[in-house]
């Protein structure tokens, strides 16, 4: 499942929330969720709206 994982987390990487108005939210913690069978592998990030 390694490569799963980093899979997710490299799209997580790469990927810019600013198109749909937010922005990466680093001052609250990164979750990874015990990776099942039933479920896969889930990670969080938390995001925030861009003020203008």
């Amino acid at each position: 499942m390694r490569e799963q994982i980093l899979a997710v987390q490299y799209a997580m990487d790469n990927y810019d929330p600013a198109p749909i108005g937010y922005c990466w939210d680093d001052d609250n913690p990164r979750i990874q969720l015990e990776p099942r069978a039933e479920r896969g592998y889930m990670e969080l990030r938390a995001v925030r709206r861009i003020e203008e």
